[in-house]
């Protein structure tokens, strides 16, 4: 196996493997890894336990979701759910301040949704929002590098080309790229959009 860091790695520093993935359920994950004769004490397995408002939280995600996908063609009904539950899943976050996975997931749809509807500010301030909690989440679960690479992609269409080329680089870096040139092979679509 071949891991590559995308940070740098203190010695002794401890090197965690996702076995399931973080964006199951916490009893699901529980139960597979169960099954292995092994109980999960990583950090967001300890946090989901502890939040009291994860079973509610994820099923209104959940039900969001589904909703998105049945109206993925009317994207204006998506923005105006999502909307209403926007405040809801955040202030089931107030107790937590790390690992906010359900808010991600339903930022990720309304950034989709404002994207299909041309609401490129609405749109810059759903990625902005996903990237700031890019610290405290499984990144590459949650595609941390696509919403990178589509607020880059935002900002060059604003003529904000500093800060495009400032969030290509780093959507280049969460893509494990060498350099630019390589994040290009990767995703040929962001050529038109590089300063």
């Amino acid at each position: 196996m071949v891991i590559h860091a995308t940070t740098d790695i203190k010695k002794g520093d401890e090197l965690c493997f996702t076995y399931i993935s973080p964006l199951n359920e916490q009893s699901e994950r529980k139960e597979k890894l169960n099954g292995w004769k092994f109980t999960c004490e990583c950090q967001l397995c300890e946090a989901d336990a502890k939040d009291t408002d994860f079973s509610k939280r994820r099923k209104m995600m959940l039900e969001f979701q589904e909703y998105s996908k049945i109206h993925e063609k009317t994207p204006q009904k998506v923005i105006d759910e999502g909307e209403k539950l926007l405040p809801k899943i955040r202030e089931t976050y107030v107790e937590r301040k790390n690992f906010k996975i359900d808010l991600v997931l339903v930022l990720n749809i309304l950034s989709s949704a404002y994207e299909y509807n041309g609401n490129i500010e609405k749109e810059i301030k759903c990625l902005q929002e996903i990237i700031t909690h890019a610290e405290n989440c499984p990144i590459y679960a949650l595609g941390f590098d696509l919403a990178t690479k589509n607020l880059a992609i935002c900002y060059s269409l604003t003529g904000n080309y500093v800060e495009a080329k400032k969030i290509f680089q780093k959507a280049s870096d969460l893509s494990f790229c060498t350099d630019l040139e390589h994040f290009k092979m990767l995703y040929p679509e962001v050529t038109q959009y590089l300063p």
